[in-house]
């Protein structure tokens, strides 16, 4: 994305860069098909998709030729990935078809009831597996098909499921983050208790490891769902005290982002 927002100069090198990827993986295609390896050429399928799931209009959308092509290198990986016996990867494959999906038609959301699909395949085949992290990451995804339903009901099941599975393992990284998303679906269910709670959750256990760099966006994004649901409750003193905790904390931390955000 930041290759994509940078200019003229910032798209020449991505296209640089996606250009080395895919020829890369064309040539690693090649050698796992002398040699007979259906897992490698299945590897090496996804790879290209991938590229093409990076390699997006500037709105954040797919062209229908890079979408066909995306959608016809994972339906090849996961035929190879289902002879090979690999559920965990199969299930990433149709992960990224459902990503994929989403972004179809030059409109965001594009293709809701495949996506769907795709993100249920993806969890059976993750519980199949065994794999904890996919499935969770699969649960959020379904969330995430129930909310552009306007299902709030199943669509906090869902990452409630995931929540559980990240609090197991202790992610916290992941934990943090489905309780940020779970605030933005009641935020937008205009249940602002439940958002507010939820949010506050998410902002106090990024404030345990405030150390942590790779969190000052994430971070950000919650604070102002916090201080969105005093203000949308009526609280503005409380609103504003928060953001100014906030600026204070991010201006301690140099992180320009989150001092905007605070701001």
């Amino acid at each position: 994305a930041a290759l994509r927002d940078g200019g003229p100069g910032a798209m020449n090198k991505s296209h640089d860069i996606f250009q080395e990827a895919e020829q890369l993986a064309r040539q690693e295609l090649e050698r796992f098909k002398g040699s007979n390896d259906a897992r490698g050429q299945a590897c090496m399928l996804l790879a290209f998709a991938e590229v093409d799931e990076d390699r997006r209009t500037p709105a954040g959308n797919f062209r229908p030729s890079e979408w066909s092509e995306a959608m016809e290198s994972c339906r090849e990986a996961r035929a190879l990935f289902k002879k090979a016996g690999d559920p965990k990867m199969e299930g990433m494959t149709a992960m990224l078809q459902a990503s994929i999906s989403y972004r179809m038609n030059d409109q965001w959301y594009g293709r809701k009831e495949e996506a769907q699909e795709f993100t249920t395949v993806a969890l059976a085949l993750f519980r199949q597996a065994g794999d904890k992290k996919g499935e969770a990451k699969a649960l959020h995804l379904a969330g995430y098909a129930h909310d552009l339903r306007n299902e709030l009901e199943d669509c906090i099941d869902c990452s409630t499921e995931a929540l559980n599975i990240y609090r197991s393992m202790g992610a916290w990284k992941m934990e943090a983050f489905e309780l940020q998303q779970m605030a933005s679906y009641y935020l937008k269910a205009r249940k602002y208790r439940e958002a507010m709670s939820l949010a506050e959750d998410a902002y106090d256990l990024y404030q345990e490891h405030v150390e942590d760099k790779t969190i000052e966006g994430p971070m950000a994004e919650t604070l102002e769902i916090v201080v969105q649901t005093h203000h949308l409750k009526g609280n503005g003193k409380r609103a504003l005290r928060v953001a100014e905790e906030g600026v204070r904390l991010f201006e301690e931390r140099d992180s320009k982002k989150g001092h905007s955000a605070a701001l």
